[in-house]
């Protein structure tokens, strides 16, 4: 009866164990902020032109990123149907990648110039937050309107994409 009772206790214990551990599994990826309005908040004491300014620029840097996004997004879907093709011509190919890497080109020093821009409103103090801050082509964040919404960070998640990939956030400075 014992030796019963034992193997029910450890069968027991070993259920609560899993059980917990597919719980906290289960629970959303840890995200990574709201977006530009709450990474621009973050930097410190920002006078009202400022956030203003901010803004301003944010918003001529999504219009000029719009198209340059929309043709890439273009070429990947014309490299997509060139190399599903049954005899695909390698030089369109490779024509079709040379013009993404082009408008990547572009696109890198747009958002380069537009994070220039938004540090030349910056004084040093804010300067020194922001530069801390990761910038890059993988890393589109920090007042240049994209980066990773609320709960679309690394590993399982809520949000679209299963919490994975950029996009714009979800906070109120985000308009079209």
């Amino acid at each position: 009866m014992k030796t019963q009772n034992r193997v029910l206790l450890k069968i027991s214990l070993v259920t609560l164990l899993l059980g917990a551990f597919l719980w906290i599994s289960a629970q959303p990826g840890p995200g990574r902020g709201a977006g530009w309005t709450d990474q621009c908040r973050m930097l410190p004491d920002l006078t009202e032109e400022q956030q203003v300014q901010l803004n301003d620029l944010r918003i001529a840097h999504l219009k000029e990123m719009a198209p340059l996004r929309n043709q890439l997004n273009e070429k990947k879907a014309h490299l997509q149907t060139l190399s599903t093709v049954e005899n695909p011509d390698m030089k369109s190919i490779n024509k079709t990648i040379d013009e993404m890497g082009s408008i990547k080109t572009q696109m890198m020093k747009n958002r380069a110039a537009h994070q220039q821009q938004v540090r030349n409103l910056l004084n040093d103090e804010q300067k020194l937050v922001f530069d801390s801050r990761k910038h890059g082509p993988d890393f589109r964040t920090y007042c240049d309107g994209y980066g990773r919404g609320k709960h679309q960070g690394r590993g399982q998640g809520n949000g679209p994409g299963n919490g994975q990939g950029y996009g714009r956030g979800f906070g109120p400075g985000n308009v079209n």
